[in-house]
């Protein structure tokens, strides 16, 4: 069994890739089809900015946690020899 396509002139899940070329040049070109789809979702832009905006916020809030363990990470804590508080240092490479 070959994996990456190599089935006999045969593509993607066995499908001829020539046959499949030759249907798609048959089938009908529909004028403006950019525009059209454009205007299909255009009474949703509010909503779509929306949603982008809300999934670029997760993404975000996604990273603190790990920056936060990093930081706790490279932070040296040690007790001073003074009394009961404790000294803490960045690592030097650390902002």
């Amino acid at each position: 069994m070959s994996v990456g396509g190599g089935g006999g002139g045969r593509g993607f899940r066995g499908v001829d890739e020539a046959a499949q070329r030759r249907l798609n040049a048959e089938a009908p070109q529909i004028k403006d089809l950019g525009k059209r789809i454009v205007a299909l979702f255009r009474p949703y832009l509010g909503k779509i900015v929306v949603t982008g905006l809300i999934v670029v916020l997760g993404a975000a809030i996604a990273v603190v946690p790990p920056l936060i363990v990093q930081r706790a990470s490279t932070t040296r804590c040690s007790r001073s020899m003074a009394g009961p508080t404790w000294v803490c240092s960045s690592a030097s490479w650390w902002p």
